[in-house]
């Protein structure tokens, strides 16, 4: 049993409504952070795998998000042409200081557009904001992106993302001529609590019960986008 079977597996929706036991007797230990092994829990849970909880990873709102209030703030005053939402756990974030900051995102103005990079950061943005995308794209390349937007000088973008986020596409988007506001939302940090996980990997190294290690992309449900 590898993690390339278990990732086509419930990532296909016609083998998951007909696999209710296809993980029965597997042992899945899932390292994401508590945000994202929810709905990953339940769907491997639902496939009959007994489901290990280990997070690796831990993602904290950035120490400092004044700066991220007031940009949100100006967003919902109109004076941005576009939310881009780089990541699923940005949105983590965002959804977290809108409601702080009592800004419906019913109400956003029109001239706010919002772009997600990836099929968990669009359905996240409809399930947390209530809101759906201007623009999804199927190519999350920064210079296709940049150019997909059609961006022109003056107009200005909003990107909230992680303390750890490569900034290729920053400088794609300015590279349109726009003005681009790039403001650290989260901090990604090593995880703790669980469940025993190294000590059930070793133990399986003697008695021969394998442990799956569930550590791929964060995009795993079934439905599509």
């Amino acid at each position: 049993m590898s993690q390339n079977f278990v990732t086509e597996l419930i990532t296909t929706p016609a083998l998951v409504a007909d696999s209710s036991t296809a993980l029965a007797g597997v042992r899945i230990a899932v390292t994401h952070a508590h945000e994202q092994a929810e709905e990953q829990i339940e769907l491997l849970t639902a496939l009959g795998a007994q489901v290990l909880y280990y997070p690796s990873i831990e993602i904290i709102p950035f120490e400092q998000n004044d700066e991220l209030d007031v940009a949100l703030r100006e967003a919902a005053e109109g004076r941005y042409d576009w939310l881009v939402l780089n990541d699923a756990d940005t949105i983590l974030v965002v959804a977290d200081r809108v409601r702080s900051q009592g800004i419906d995102p019913l109400r956003l103005p029109r001239r706010l557009k919002i772009a997600t990079i990836g099929c968990m950061t669009e359905q996240w943005t409809e399930q947390m904001l209530g809101i759906r995308s201007d623009f999804a794209p199927d190519v999350y390349t920064p210079d296709y992106v940049a150019e997909a937007l059609h961006l022109k000088a003056g107009d200005r973008v909003l990107v909230p993302q992680s303390s750890v986020t490569r900034m290729n596409l920053i400088r794609s988007l300015r590279g349109t001529g726009a003005e681009v506001t790039a403001i650290n939302a989260y901090r990604t940090v090593v995880g703790h609590g669980g469940d025993p996980v190294p000590t059930l990997l070793w133990e399986g190294e003697r008695d021969g019960k394998r442990v799956v290690v569930w550590g791929g992309r964060g995009e795993t449900a079934p439905a599509a986008c």
